[in-house]
């Protein structure tokens, strides 16, 4: 029997071993953070982060995910309750 794995399989490892460091990086980084910022601009730097890395995914996906601009305000966070008061 041959030890050797797929590349797809040892590829997969990888990126579970990167998303892991990656994931574990992030209470380093806040420890280090809180000593010196309050815990809302740590929250909007992370935010902001995040969509400065997941932003350019979602233009460039843009066409393939069939969004719309009535899609927009919950991408953005934001949805309008609707109150119905029929009985």
């Amino acid at each position: 029997m041959s030890s050797r794995q797929p590349i797809g399989q040892t590829s997969s490892w990888l990126l579970l071993i990167l998303a892991n460091v990656l994931f574990a990086t992030g209470y380093i980084a806040a420890k280090f953070l809180l000593q010196n910022l309050s815990v809302i601009i740590m929250l909007a730097l992370r935010i902001g982060i995040a969509a400065m890395i997941l932003l350019p995914l979602l233009i460039a996906k843009r066409h393939s995910l069939h969004l719309t601009r009535r899609d927009l305000p919950q991408l953005a966070g934001v949805w309008r309750t609707r109150t119905d008061h029929r009985c």
